[in-house]
């Protein structure tokens, strides 16, 4: 094709604003309506006034659309389809209500109605399946009968057959689904390799992308539950949290960064923080709260540990309760007797200062407070900042202001060395205040004669406080009495006292044990003065 401008031809380069229309030499006559031709002529310019006028457009029954060959072509009762692209829909007859955008989206699909395919080859191979959308290449390609599916993404349930009522939504999301329904994988490679499995959630990169049969877990973050197989009834929430392990255990939870991330048969295990349980292989029944809680722990069982590292260096002792941060931190378990059964609840518990370590059978309860020794066993600690002094003791109180009792005995012993006390005499109280006391017996008045002003009374009960039998004893009143009248009696005497909340007086009977020592020790001075003088008298 030449161009000719002013009788000059062959000009390679049209310069801007240098030629008119009526400058140009060619046949027939320009006009807004008109276009250039390849062989220098105007011609008019036309068109299809309907989708009906395209070489490639196909419309049958009511309301169908295809552009693209072999698009929508076989319809026969089909109402309101539409395909675009070549062999999109090709196989649609009485089905209706479809899209099918992509070169052979839906070319199987005979009677299946709302399914929306978008992609190439998206829903290759579906029949009879309904109410199905399908983004991105191949996506759904190999579902037949399958219905009420979302796949959007290349590959996303391109396996998939029979399965219904899925979600994927991601690059080669369920890729490998066959007939496994309700699930939801929403990012890329989600549930990649899952089959038949059911009722699983999974939301983030490779989330449960090895699950192949397991049902009803559900895995949230990138990489979680990434390692389960055939496992079920688990619950991950967080990066890689059950995830590195080959995961064949059922009925576990972890909720944090790598939490659980080790386990492969262990079960019911439950971890919420970051690097909980991060080690449990085969342990199961654990329950761990708390950033690093248990974070040793390989095949120990039966643990319940709350707080930011709590029993953090346990490995295999058992049957531990460890509550606040670092409680239990260094019982470390020696897979036999050691480290098992042991309860440390508060701040430090268990581990502060005195840190058990093999121990087992103890049971400490307070902020700081803690055993005897690494491997000491059934102590009993309750109180602030407290340390028991031996094996099979209680030890109640704060700091090293405590009360101590051994297990099987009937006295509760105090601190008493000399070493903490200054100003020692010898006391004078004894015998004269032991006459003034009046020892009892009585029964405790029926809770509906208590005065109403104590905490005790119950209205119309006839109920008895404490017990209903006659005991032996003494009154407060009268043991406050006979205390104030005797100016021997020093203030640092407990044997009366008094609650704040209501005015109730106590009694500590064991407190008269120094006087009584004083008292006998008086009449056993008189005892030993009656027998020189009937010595003497008897010549």
């Amino acid at each position: 094709m030449a161009i000719v401008i002013n009788g000059t031809t062959g000009i390679d380069k049209v310069q801007d604003d240098s030629v008119d229309i009526a400058d140009l030499s060619a046949t027939g006559s320009p006009s807004s309506s008109t276009y250039l031709r390849g062989d220098n002529t105007w011609a008019t310019a036309g068109g299809a006034s309907s989708l009906g006028d395209l070489s490639d457009a196909t419309t049958t029954a009511t309301s169908n659309i295809g552009l693209g060959a072999n698009a929508v072509d076989s319809i026969t009762t089909g109402d309101e389809n539409v395909g675009l692209g070549d062999n999109s829909g090709t196989g649609i007859t009485s089905g209706s209500f479809n899209t099918s955008l992509g070169h052979a989206s839906l070319v199987t699909t005979s009677s299946g109605n709302y399914n929306v395919a978008i992609g190439r080859a998206t829903m290759y191979s579906n029949t009879t399946a309904s109410y199905n959308t399908a983004v991105g290449a191949a996506a759904l390609n190999a579902n037949t009968t399958g219905g009420y599916n979302v796949a959007v993404g290349r590959n996303s349930m391109v396996a998939n057959t029979t399965g219904g009522n899925n979600v994927a939504i991601g690059d080669v999301s369920m890729e490998a689904n066959t007939t496994g329904n309700n699930n939801t994988a929403v990012g890329r490679g989600a549930m990649a390799a899952n089959t038949t499995g059911v009722y699983n959630v999974a939301f983030g990169h490779q989330a449960l992308d090895a699950n192949t049969t397991g049902n009803n877990n559900t895995a949230l973050g990138r990489a979680s539950l990434s390692g389960a197989t055939t496992a079920g009834n688990n619950t991950a929430v967080g990066y890689v949290a059950l995830g590195d392990a080959t995961l064949t255990g059922d009925d576990n939870t972890a909720v944090g960064h790598s939490a659980l991330t080790a386990t492969t048969t262990g079960q019911h295990n439950t971890a919420v923080g970051k690097g909980s349980l991060i080690s449990v292989t085969t342990g199961s029944s654990n329950v761990a709260m708390g950033r690093a809680t248990g974070a040793n722990i390989t095949t120990a069982s039966y643990q319940t540990l709350i707080g930011v590292e709590a029993g953090y260096s346990n490995a295999t002792g058992g049957s531990n309760t460890l509550i606040g941060y670092q409680a239990g931190r260094s019982l470390a378990g020696d897979g036999g007797a050691g480290g098992v059964n042991n309860v440390c609840i508060g701040n430090g518990a268990g581990y502060d200062t005195t840190a058990y370590t093999g121990g087992r059978w103890n049971v400490v309860i307070g902020d700081f407070s803690r055993g005897s020794g690494g491997n000491a066993e059934a102590e009993v600690v309750i109180g602030y900042n407290l340390s028991s002094g031996a094996e099979n003791r209680f030890t109640f109180g704060k700091g090293t202001n405590d009360s101590a009792i051994n297990f099987g005995s009937t006295s509760i012993t105090a601190p008493s060395d000399e070493r903490l006390k200054e100003n020692i005499t010898t006391a004078t109280a004894g015998l004269s205040f032991i006459n003034d006391l009046r020892p009892v017996t009585y029964k405790w008045r029926q809770e509906k004669d208590i005065p109403d002003t104590m905490q005790a009374h119950v209205a119309d009960s006839t109920t008895r406080f404490c017990n209903d039998k006659t005991n032996h004893g003494f009154v407060a009143q009268e043991v406050k009495t006979a205390i104030d009248a005797h100016s021997e009696i020093k203030d640092g005497f407990e044997m009366w006292d008094t609650d704040v909340q209501d005015g109730r007086q106590r009694i500590a009977d064991g407190a008269l044990v120094p006087i009584l020592v004083k008292a006998i020790q008086e009449l056993s001075a008189k005892n030993t003065a009656l027998e020189a003088r009937i010595t003497t008298l008897e010549g």
